[in-house]
């Protein structure tokens, strides 16, 4: 692989962290595809969570003011 200089960043005062570089070369070498998330998305749908029984009590009464 040949890296090619795109652009300097004049916006950035300082690099990004090691774990930042090493995230983005993961994404290189592992790339997500549509069929990745597709199986994500059939696998681990969203599931609303169930009600507590603290969710179904109503309000305290409210006391007067004095």
């Amino acid at each position: 692989m040949i890296w090619k200089f795109m652009r300097q960043r004049t916006d950035k005062s300082f690099p990004n962290s090691i774990k930042t570089a090493q995230g983005v070369w993961g994404s290189i070498q592992s790339p997500v595809t549509k069929d990745i998330l597709f199986q994500v998305v059939e696998v681990e749908r969203f599931v609303p969570p169930q009600k507590q029984p603290s969710d179904l009590m109503p309000p305290p009464a409210k006391l007067p003011r004095r």
